[in-house]
């Protein structure tokens, strides 16, 4: 998913003192003091020098600076002209400089070591450094330092115990991505050492026709073992193009770990010097966000196929749920051997056990939009279905949500006739006789225009602002529709988008599938449950959680970073179709929260969590604010 970055992007057009040709090129950034410095050539006419300056907010770098010098060599220093890839560490008693030196025949490595940033002393590594790179800060791995590179294959690890000889990890300790955001090559921002990890942050940007496209990514890789990666961002910590012509890579000047912020600098030239400020809190745990703490339950799955009953012997899965006075009724979805949906029922005291399960279907298709006309031998000798879903490719009745309001319950269902239309139908039966399992159920009837695939739309328990609330699409924003009464007519029809719905680009659900559960009303809003798929996960469906406001629930208050319930267990990957989860149910029982799905279009199962601890993880599940300045130096 995408960070929702707040931006503050006025481009430092003039960093230049005013009246003098000095003009200065920042070449690096690094932390002394809990503040940053940066590193710049100060040229004129005759001469070229390197200053550095400090700043207290990281962005203004102020007029005062001091001049940088170099001692140790042998023979004279380099031409800081000829220099480049400028990566400045912090060490134990002082800082430790990588950058490399373009001669007539090649290009030579260096490093230099400081303890006051002013006087640098040469280090003769006989070029062994492979590339510019950062240290671990207070950080050896068996007794060696540890520095992180940019290679073309990736990043890099390099060893040494005195920082003159080193040994090269012929492994890439972390290789660009097919099919990701960081594709494009990697180099090195910034490196932190951190109590869950060693914190890599890096820059993975490129050239996107006239613009350039700035994305930064980050990685966690173990204290036990360097080159082990424990985490990886699946999506950009942040991202910006810039499309006015600045088709041109600009500098990257590394970042500095700070109290409260990670500060990461650019250099675009004659457009000005950038900062993106990134809290420091936890990047591990904030940007795997939180799973909700759900927990499977042991018994999964809760409903499984009964081959003593034609109807259900193949498949029963998808399940909406009604809890009333302590009971936990299910309607699920189930598939007999004609390859027919209909409907089940069962229930269970506890929410896990369902020992009370009915010997005949509570709902099973009566009409022609539920695929009761079509002909056995057209069903075997008809072209492939553009629409088949779990093992029901001969219609019927399926997915169904229920809905409490006042003494009925609302039933909203996919109809499939078995042959090229899907639409959503609703019904609805009188609580007493659902109890009862009387089950006299009103005249269904279609609420979805014909010749459009329309799945997932679910009623609120009550009635918002004095009208019934029909939730019918999740993205690319929550659309409800408002009705005085549910008494529809034949012919009148509710639009609304259909299909897959792009998602958050970079998140885990860039593809919406659409709502979970009917909302659930909670003391910070209303509770929704949505599916939705990555494309880079393919076929795999998961599951998200988000609180929409309680008055208007068009508005996202919270939403989760991560799915809450990903297709993980053997039984939700092995059945009709593989890697799905996919919930129609939810119901909160003495202050915990199930959550009833469909595993691999196959089986029924439960997960369950304390439903304060997954709301107010939820809450704190919030999205990393970043913040795009302009420096002055």
């Amino acid at each position: 998913m995408r960070y929702n970055i707040r931006y503050n992007i006025t481009m430092a057009r003039d960093i230049s003192p005013k009246k003098t040709s000095l003009k200065k090129w920042p070449l690096a950034v690094t932390v002394g003091d809990g503040r940053p410095f940066i590193f710049y050539q100060l040229l004129d006419e005759k001469e070229s020098r390197l200053c550095f300056a400090g700043s207290h907010d990281g962005t203004d770098f102020g007029n005062v600076c001091e001049k940088v010098v170099f001692t140790n060599f042998k023979k004279s220093p380099p031409e800081t002209k000829n220099c480049r890839d400028f990566k400045i560490s912090k060490k134990r008693g002082g800082w430790f400089l990588t950058y490399v030196e373009k001669t007539s025949k090649s290009f030579v490595s260096h490093a230099a070591e400081s303890t006051d940033l002013k006087k640098w002393k040469e280090i003769e590594t006989d070029n062994q450094i492979p590339a510019p790179g950062y240290l671990v800060p207070n950080y050896k791995w068996q007794n060696k330092n540890v520095l992180y590179y940019g290679k073309q294959q990736g990043i890099g690890v390099a060893y040494s115990k005195d920082l003159k000889i080193w040994e090269t990890s012929k492994a890439v300790a972390l290789p660009p991505r097919s099919g990701f955001f960081d594709n494009n090559s990697l180099s090195v921002l910034a490196v932190e050492k951190e109590t869950d990890g060693i914190y890599v942050i890096y820059d993975t940007s490129s050239i996107k026709g006239e613009g350039y496209q700035l994305q930064i990514g980050a990685a966690v890789f173990s204290l036990d073992d360097p080159e082990q990666v424990i985490w990886r961002s699946e999506w950009p910590l942040f991202e910006q193009n810039f499309a006015d012509g600045a088709n041109k890579k600009p500098t990257a000047l590394g970042g500095v770990f700070l109290k409260n912020q990670i500060a990461l600098y650019w250099w675009f030239g004659d457009k000005g010097l950038i900062t993106v400020a990134l809290p420091r809190f936890s990047i591990f745990g904030k940007t795997t966000g939180t799973k909700g703490g759900l927990a499977r339950k042991k018994e999964n799955p809760i409903i499984t196929p009964n081959g003593k009953n034609h109807w259900e012997s193949e498949a029963t899965f998808n399940p909406a749920v009604l809890y009333e006075n302590g009971k936990v009724h299910l309607l699920y979805r189930a598939v007999g051997r004609d390859s027919v949906s209909s409907i089940g029922y069962t229930a269970s005291s506890d929410g896990v056990n369902f020992l009370e399960r009915g010997p005949e279907p509570a709902y099973w298709p009566r009409e022609k939009f539920e695929g009761v006309h079509v002909i056995s031998q057209l069903i075997i000798n008809r072209p492939f279905l553009a629409y088949a879903s779990g093992g029901g490719g001969n219609g019927g009745c399926e997915d169904p949500r229920l809905t409490l309001i006042g003494n009925t319950i609302y039933m909203i269902y996919t109809a499939f006739d078995g042959w090229g239309s899907v639409r959503l139908a609703l019904s609805s039966i009188k609580l007493a006789d659902f109890k009862n399992q009387r089950w006299y159920w009103k005249k269904p009837i279609l609420i979805s225009p014909p010749g459009q695939i329309h799945k997932n739309w679910v009623l609120f328990p009550e009635k918002i602002n004095g009208k019934f609330a029909l939730l019918n699409s999740v993205s690319p924003e929550i659309t409800i529709s408002y009705f005085d009464n549910l008494n529809f007519k034949d012919g009148e029809f509710v639009n609304s988008r259909f299909g897959g719905m792009a998602g958050r680009a970079h998140a885990w659900d860039n593809l919406i599938r659409g709502a979970g559960p009917p909302p659930i009303k909670t003391p910070y809003g209303w509770l929704l449950l949505y599916h939705a798929m990555d494309r880079r996960d393919p076929n795999r469906y998961k599951i998200g959680a988000m609180i929409l406001d309680e008055k208007n629930p068009t508005k996202v208050l919270y939403r989760s970073r991560r799915p809450i319930l990903e297709p993980d267990m053997p039984y939700e990957n092995e059945g009709f179709k593989t890697g799905v989860v996919y919930s129609c149910g939810a119901a909160v029982k003495d202050n915990e929260l199930f959550i009833y799905y469909g595993a691999a279009d196959k089986v029924s199962c439960v997960a369950s969590v304390p439903l304060d601890k997954f709301l107010n993880d939820l809450k704190k599940d919030v999205e990393i604010k970043m913040v795009m300045r302009a420096v002055r130096i």
